[in-house]
């Protein structure tokens, strides 16, 4: 089927409005456990490259069902804004974070926003959803625009070892050097880059480290096609998706903080020069 991003998105907010409707759905709690490793890395990445937390100026490209969204209210940041491919999406966010300047739009068409740009801007789990190479080049050229100066943007993918790479219709992996070209026209320049997954993702096999893909790749192939199986009996799929992924938990923990890449997902953060 051809992937129709507005009807595609719009369908899947429509579905759930929680963390049942993004990342790996069909893997119940073990989604909801991985998203603790999302935010966590999040965190550390904020931490590292974004000072007077929480008194800072966020714009979030493509909030979803509002998970950072929601982080940023129980930190106290008063100041967001986003915007999001889906009217689903925003519908639902609206009335819970009343105190938000949230929109729907498409980040690769014209932005209006404050000429002087936000501390912190974001795109998590959104731009290799971009498929069209112009639109994506649009999207991510609309986002760093909107960083002010000395501020930072933050972004989540997979990153091939060169060139593009694209297994499914509705993600398109683009690598680290395709992103550092639209970072120099735009006056950014990356300043951070950690895992946020080795294990507990589907991992990429012409990433950094070919070799763990492929290790990370097997056992991933495990336990998604186990929990998959249970999906008749729900009681009984979390049960064991708990339990694999409690079995992942301490590897996962120790080597996103022990490695510098990942042929997994990671978190990257470039600054506004």
């Amino acid at each position: 089927m051809a992937y129709i991003p507005l009807e595609f998105w719009s369908e899947l907010v429509r579905s759930g409005s929680d963390l049942s409707a993004v990342g790996h759905p069909a893997l119940g709690a073990y989604n909801r456990i991985a998203y603790h490793f999302r935010l966590e890395a999040f965190r550390r990445a904020i931490g590292a490259s974004v000072p007077h937390w929480p008194n800072v100026r966020i714009f979030e490209g493509g909030f979803g069902v509002g998970f950072y969204l929601q982080y940023y209210a129980h930190e106290g940041v008063r100041s967001v804004a986003g915007i999001d491919l889906s009217v689903a999406a925003v519908a639902m966010v609206q009335g819970r974070f009343q105190e938000f300047r949230l929109v729907q739009g498409d980040l690769s068409e014209q932005l209006a926003f404050p000429e002087d740009g936000f501390d912190l801007v974001t795109a998590t789990d959104v731009l290799y959803h971009i498929v069209d190479d112009r639109r994506w080049h649009q999207a991510l050229a609309q986002l760093c625009d909107l960083v002010a100066p000395g501020g930072a943007l933050l972004l989540t993918d997979k990153f091939p070892r060169e060139g593009i790479r694209q297994a499914f219709p509705h993600v398109r992996r683009r690598s680290l050097s395709e992103y550092k070209c639209v970072f120099e026209e735009r006056g950014l320049k990356l300043e951070y880059i950690r895992p946020v997954f080795v294990l507990m993702d589907d991992p990429i096999t012409c990433g950094a480290m070919r070799w763990l893909g492929y290790l990370s790749l097997a056992q991933w192939t495990v336990v998604q096609k186990v929990i998959r199986m249970l999906w008749h009996w729900p009681w009984l799929r979390d049960v064991v998706a708990v339990f694999l992924a409690g079995l992942q938990f301490p590897f996962e923990w120790a080597l996103v903080r022990l490695l510098d890449r990942t042929p997994n997902l990671e978190i990257l953060v470039a600054r506004k020069i």
